[in-house]
């Protein structure tokens, strides 16, 4: 979910139109007799996971940390308002061993839309079109009993994305499994070996420091500009203590645009936290480029843009990604191209409507 620069690590799904597929008796297959499937028990859980994610990162390739055990047991049994490794942890098991594992994320738009998006690792030996679709069906049955229990303002959906050129077994196993691709994104990067040129904002705006107070405003800034964005979060309590916890991790590398006691954009700069994998040392990222609708057309992203960047290569930061919207690739993809970036991949989301009130 900042949609699009959270989506990227945490990832928001979705869009219109999908295949509609019904927890009806006798739809879902269950997987092969040798395997057993049970949810999260604790500390020998979280060892095992953490070894079939890495075995799983390594070979797909990536540039991915390695996942500790403590801290794999830390992310299932900290407090978490859209997970719970009791209901939304499935483990899948061949002869006691662990062969795959999946993690179903809610949230709840602005929009209204109740997102459940699906997180599977599965060990090389077992990636199969076949077993991961039946893996998938598994979930879809269990979460479309848990969204018959829940009451949201829209029909939720379950989503996943893929880096293109996709993976063909997990392509194939969504589709096969009722998803369709609904939504598209785009990482982005720009090497910092040289100085930073600048642009000035306009004169009757400041730059202020970042302090304590200043959170809840520039929360409050971003979900105002996003609130209509694909996969924005509705604002909680909850949710703005998660977001501030990552978002300002890095306060000294926000650049934020006042006019008196009104923000009017913001930009940052990460060199470290969840949300995207691989941050640190040479590599940073920017996020939450933002700006108020009534001031934009005024220089006032590129000039946050390029102090942030700045600001990361005094920290010796020498490669800077960032993520964009697929809806956006024509306004803000080229802004950033002018601004030194290049495309360096692209991802597809893929979407399954869950409609359990539904008799068809």
């Amino acid at each position: 979910m900042q949609a699009t620069e959270c989506l990227l690590s945490r990832i928001r799904i979705g869009g219109a139109g999908s295949i509609r597929l019904h927890a009806k008796e006798g739809i879902f297959m269950s997987p092969p007799r040798s395997f057993t499937v049970r949810p999260y028990e604790g500390a020998a859980d979280a060892a095992g996971i953490a070894e079939l994610i890495n075995a799983s990162r390594a070979e797909t390739g990536g540039d991915h940390a390695p996942v500790s055990a403590e801290a794999m047991q830390t992310f299932m049994e900290g407090s978490s308002a859209d997970s719970d490794p009791r209901t939304d942890v499935h483990l899948f098991f061949h002869n006691e061993r662990l062969v795959a594992y999946e993690r179903t994320r809610r949230e709840t738009w602005a929009s209204g839309a109740r997102a459940y998006h699906l997180g599977p690792f599965i060990h090389a030996d077992w990636r199969s079109e076949n077993f991961l679709t039946e893996m998938i069906r598994q979930v879809l049955r269990y979460q479309t009993e848990i969204a018959g229990r829940e009451d949201s303002e829209a029909p939720p959906f379950l989503s996943m994305v893929l880096s293109e050129p996709p993976d063909i077994v997990t392509r194939d196993a969504l589709l096969a499994a009722g998803f369709e691709p609904c939504h598209a994104f785009l990482r982005m990067a720009r090497r910092l070996d040289e100085d930073v040129p600048q642009c000035e904002l306009p004169a009757d705006l400041e730059l202020r420091p970042i302090e304590q107070g200043h959170r809840r405003p520039i929360y409050n800034f971003d979900r105002r500009i996003m609130k209509d964005s694909w996969g924005c979060e509705a604002p909680t309590e909850t949710h703005f203590a998660w977001w501030s916890e990552e978002a300002f991790l890095n306060p000294e590398l926000w650049r934020v645009a006042w006019h008196g006691d009104e923000i009017i954009g913001t930009a940052s700069g990460v060199v470290g936290g969840t949300w995207t994998p691989g941050l640190g040392g040479e590599r940073g990222e920017i996020r939450f480029v933002r700006v108020a609708p009534e001031w934009r057309r005024k220089g006032i992203a590129t000039a946050l843009i390029l102090k942030c960047l700045t600001a990361l290569r005094a920290r010796g930061v020498r490669e800077v990604i960032l993520g964009v919207d697929g809806a956006n690739e024509e306004t803000a993809a080229a802004l950033y191209r002018k601004l030194g970036f290049d495309v360096t991949s692209r991802m597809t989301a893929y979407r399954y409507d869950l409609m359990p009130d539904n008799n068809r």
